[in-house]
């Protein structure tokens, strides 16, 4: 699986235990794939030790890697974790996780933004836009997404945040009721908060990990 993971642009270190993933201050991984066997009855302890974490560790993207698969994203989101990948994983299943979580090009978009604009004030651009993505999150957890979908769509795709905006336009085209599309746009929304904040921590670099 490291492997895989290295060949699709991945830099990636392994853990034997749950505890060891527990991210250090810096540099801070861009997501971490989480073996419930491994991490066996520790492995809640291990999610709400990670969510308590400052940020930007405390918001990284977390998949359970588990032969579990739950029905939506509800037995697991409850508890922290973002998606899960079922066990044993293929090489089409890897390759669709880096492609789902990798942080993507939103940084680019920010860049160019901060040339323009100033590096302060897309800064607290940022800010405000990881505090909307993050209402986001928390309303599809609610089922409350059908008035809020084509605001997040319209906002994010203006800022270069093309994927969040894409996911949430479908969102409002599905009139909220596909779960499906829900679960890309909750994910869409998680990846960006994570990106945001590591951006806002610019000692974690750039490079993409788990």
């Amino acid at each position: 699986m490291a492997t895989a993971l290295t060949r699709s642009g991945w830099a990636v270190t392994t853990c034997g235990q749950g505890r060891d993933v527990l991210p250090p201050a810096a540099p801070c991984p861009a997501l971490i794939l989480l073996d419930l066997r491994v991490a066996g009855p520790g492995a809640l302890d291990t999610i709400a030790a990670i969510r308590r974490s400052p940020l930007p560790a405390g918001s990284i993207p977390v998949v359970a890697l588990t032969t579990t698969r739950p029905t939506g994203l509800s037995v697991l989101t409850a508890h922290g974790f973002d998606g899960v990948l079922p066990r044993p994983a293929t090489p089409d299943d890897l390759a669709r996780l880096s492609a789902d979580w990798h942080p993507g090009e939103e940084n680019r978009s920010l860049d160019r933004l901060a040339d323009s604009f100033g590096a302060a004030q897309i800064a607290s651009m940022a800010a405000r836009l990881r505090d909307l993505f993050a209402t986001a999150v928390v309303a599809i957890d609610r089922g409350e997404v059908r008035d809020l979908a084509h605001r997040i769509a319209g906002v994010a795709g203006t800022l270069g945040f093309a994927r969040v905006g894409q996911a949430w336009r479908a969102l409002s085209d599905a009139d909220g009721g596909d779960a499906a599309v829900q679960a890309a746009a909750r994910r869409e929304a998680r990846r960006a908060i994570a990106l945001i904040d590591r951006r806002l921590a610019p000692e974690n670099g750039a490079l993409p990990s788990t």
